[in-house]
């Protein structure tokens, strides 16, 4: 019988935050009113219930209570997370939406699918 590791709530927090920083925002020069809410949706481009999108949903829960502002995680699965990663690149370039991408989206699916549709060093520097 394996045992069972578990996590103190510190080591959690420090693995979504490093998930975090590979999240790729997309920011443009839409402007809008400070009292405005608008809901800054991360896409998770696989299935919900999995690893990715638990992530996202910690990753989400962390930026509404630090940052005040409602993250929200929209789940878009397909094709090794292209179809996800191509909702997100067709995206308005507001700052509203952020990709969490990692090696298969932003390096493999390029590698391996000539005619992708997107361009993954386009889509973290984009400012349309």
């Amino acid at each position: 019988m394996s045992p069972v590791i578990r996590q103190k709530p510190r080591e959690q927090t420090r693995e979504a935050s490093s998930t975090c920083l590979s999240a790729e925002p997309a920011y443009g020069n839409d402007h809008h009113d400070v009292g405005e809410a608008i809901n800054v949706t991360i896409i998770v481009p696989f299935a919900a219930g999995g690893p990715a999108d638990i992530t996202g949903r910690i990753v989400a829960d962390i930026f509404n209570h630090h940052l005040g502002q409602k993250f929200v995680v929209e789940n878009a699965g397909g094709a090794g997370g292209t179809v996800g990663t191509l909702r997100a690149a067709r995206a308005a370039a507001d700052g509203y939406t952020i990709l969490s991408g990692h090696l298969g989206t932003n390096a493999l699916a390029p590698a391996f699918y000539p005619d992708l549709g997107y361009d993954p060093q386009r889509i973290s520097s984009r400012s349309d």
